[in-house]
């Protein structure tokens, strides 16, 4: 989920600027912005860094799971 958010963001955006090009250099600071390593310093700057455990943990999981499924 947090790998989507960053390319549905950068979708809307650019979606919302159809008519005006977007440079790269505005593109590499999107992908910053929206960069996981951001999200989780967010996360923990808000007080939020146990919900953030969870959220890897479930994460994880949810793909140790597919792997198990896939063999």
């Amino acid at each position: 989920m947090r790998k989507l958010f960053p390319l549905l963001a950068l979708g809307v955006l650019m979606v919302g600027c159809s008519g005006t090009a977007v440079s790269e250099n505005d593109q590499k600071k999107i992908r910053e912005e929206f960069s996981n390593d951001n999200y989780e310093k967010a996360m923990r700057a808000s007080g939020r860094g146990a919900e953030l455990d969870a959220q890897k943990q479930r994460e994880a999981q949810y793909k140790s799971e597919q792997d198990a499924s896939q063999h």
